[in-house]
C-alpha cells in the first residue's frame, strides 16, 4: 500500500508538470528537427511551424526540405488486389515536373517481372497527352503479351492518373511505341 500511494503521488505530480517536464525542455517550444544530409550547394531547408494546441501545449517546429514542403498533391491509380478496377493514392510530387513525376510513379506500380521499359517521352496537345514508349533490349516481353491486369495495371493507370488530375487539363491519353500506335 504504501508503495502504491508513492507511484501515485508521483504520477500526479508528473502529470500536473507536463510534457516539459517528462523531455527536459526549459521551454513551451519544442523544437525537432532532422539532419541533413546536403548533396549539394543548393539545396534549402525550410521551417514549419505548428503552433500550440490544447492537445499539444506547445509549440512544435519542423525542418523540411522545400521541395517537400512545396509539393503538389496529386492522384495516383492502380489496379485493385483482384485487378477489376482502378483504386487512387494520393502522392507528392514535385510542382515544376507534376507531369512527369507522376507518370514515373504510376509505372513504378505498374510494370513487373520480365516486362521492362528503357524509357518514355511525353507530349501533350490539345488536352491529349501522347506517352510514346522504348522498350528496354533486355525485355523478354512486349506490349501485346501483357495479361488483362497487366494492361490495366500500365495503361489503364495512366490514363485514369492523367485525366482525372485536373490541373493538366487532359482529355485523353494515347500510347505510342517509338512513334508507333499502340492498340490496346
Amino acid at each position: 500500500m504504501k508503495h502504491i500511494v508513492s507511484l501515485l503521488t508521483g504520477a500526479i505530480a508528473l502529470s500536473l508538470l507536463g510534457y516539459q517536464s517528462l523531455d527536459g525542455l526549459n521551454s513551451k517550444t519544442q523544437s525537432l528537427s532532422t539532419q541533413q544530409n546536403t548533396t549539394t550547394e543548393n539545396s534549402q531547408v525550410q521551417e514549419i511551424t505548428l503552433p500550440p494546441t490544447q492537445q499539444l501545449p506547445a509549440e512544435v517546429t519542423i525542418q523540411t526540405s522545400k521541395e517537400l514542403a512545396n509539393g503538389l498533391s496529386v492522384q495516383i491509380f492502380y489496379p485493385d488486389r483482384n485487378c477489376e478496377t482502378l483504386i487512387s493514392e494520393s502522392a507528392m510530387v514535385s510542382p515544376e515536373n507534376s507531369l512527369e513525376d507522376a507518370i514515373g510513379q504510376t509505372i513504378e506500380q505498374g510494370i513487373n517481372g520480365d516486362f521492362a521499359l528503357a524509357g518514355y517521352r511525353v507530349n501533350v496537345n490539345n488536352g491529349t497527352a501522347t506517352i510514346d514508349f522504348r522498350l528496354s533490349s533486355d525485355s523478354r516481353r512486349n506490349f501485346q503479351s501483357l495479361s488483362q491486369c497487366e494492361l490495366l495495371a500500365l495503361f489503364g493507370s495512366l490514363r485514369q492518373t492523367l485525366t482525372q488530375n485536373s490541373q493538366w487539363d487532359i482529355d485523353n491519353v494515347r500510347f505510342t511505341e517509338q512513334g508507333e500506335e499502340i492498340y490496346l
